[in-house]
């Protein structure tokens, strides 16, 4: 099913890790995310960037994982943000007021 399409792919960066999120982020298969930014912040990686100019769309569960890594970077020191949001993501992330502490 094409609502279920998520790719995630790793790149580390010179201040930590990028993931290039490609698809659809909902509940379906929001885990998918959650446990590759789990694995990322118990490796050490504070520094965390969501490419997310592919996601077509994201889940209240997506939203919930993206939040809970913020928290626990923000925790250590570091950071997660969002970079290059589709259109459709920006209005999510806007109306849900996360645009100005998330996208960079």
């Amino acid at each position: 099913m094409k609502e279920e399409y998520l790719q995630i792919i790793n790149e580390k960066t010179a201040n930590g890790v990028k993931f290039i999120i490609n698809g659809f982020l909902s509940s379906v298969n929001s885990h998918e995310l959650q446990t590759a930014l789990d694995e990322a912040l118990k490796n050490g990686e504070q520094n965390i960037t969501l490419n997310m100019n592919q996601v077509e769309y994201l889940s209240s569960l997506g939203i919930s994982v993206i939040l809970n890594a913020y928290k626990t970077a923000k925790n250590e020191g570091g950071k997660v943000v969002i970079e290059q949001p589709s259109e459709s993501i920006k209005r999510v992330l806007t109306i849900t007021s996360l645009d100005t502490m998330m996208i960079e």
